[in-house]
């Protein structure tokens, strides 16, 4: 169609965005963190149908957009039409990619590493982690540092089983006691707090 955008420009566009969100995700998935010598290191990302849905969803997205320009072409005098339906797609798509690629918390027996998309690389020891809790609203464990500092981990997250496990065996079980209903909702059983009754079987009378 005369007077429209050459078609090779938005393929070739949404081409090298697709190749960009998929090396982005790839190399964030590689990186792991470094284990202390003899020490088990256990690392816990996000599952992977929500990592493969944030790449494919990505790559789908951008290919949508193309195939909406190809299909109706705007314009030479609209050259910002399909920039901005790019842009948009991209917005949208980078942070919920960059979130579940980067994300991880790794566990030791010296302390937790926790890096996020948004605030960087944290490490704590376990005797700077005060408390485990749970929210339901926001379906996350938090693992309150003494700094204030507040290392959320998502109910997306793999093997949340193994890592209430973890947990459980560095902290006291009163800083468990906010986390009960999280324990719920994977399905670990709470363990005992200290100070609940204990119930002792009685000979029928």
């Amino acid at each position: 169609m005369k007077g429209t955008i050459p078609i090779l420009l938005p393929a070739l566009t949404a081409l090298v965005a697709s190749i960009a969100v998929g090396l982005l995700g790839f190399w964030a998935g590689l990186s792991r963190p470094a284990a202390n010598p003899g020490s088990l290191l256990s690392v816990f990302r996000y599952r992977l149908l929500p990592r493969l849905f944030t790449v494919v969803g990505s790559v789908f997205f951008l290919a949508a957009v193309t195939f909406l320009i190809l299909l109706v072409p705007p314009l030479r005098e609209e050259p910002l039409f399909f920039g901005l339906l790019y842009l948009l797609v991209i917005l949208i798509c980078t942070p919920l990619l960059w979130e579940t690629a980067w994300f991880y918390v790794a566990i030791d027996d010296s302390g937790i590493t926790y890096r996020s998309a948004w605030s960087g690389l944290h490490s704590f020891g376990w005797d700077e982690i005060s408390e485990l809790s749970y929210s339901n609203f926001n379906m996350w464990f938090v693992l309150r540092a003494e700094n204030g500092t507040r290392i959320r981990v998502p109910i997306l997250v793999a093997n949340l089983k193994e890592f209430l496990h973890r947990v459980e065996s560095h902290l006291p079980v009163d800083a468990l006691r906010q986390a009960r209903k999280g324990y719920e909702k994977v399905g670990r059983p709470f363990p005992p707090l200290l100070n609940d009754p204990v119930l002792e079987a009685r000979p029928p009378r």
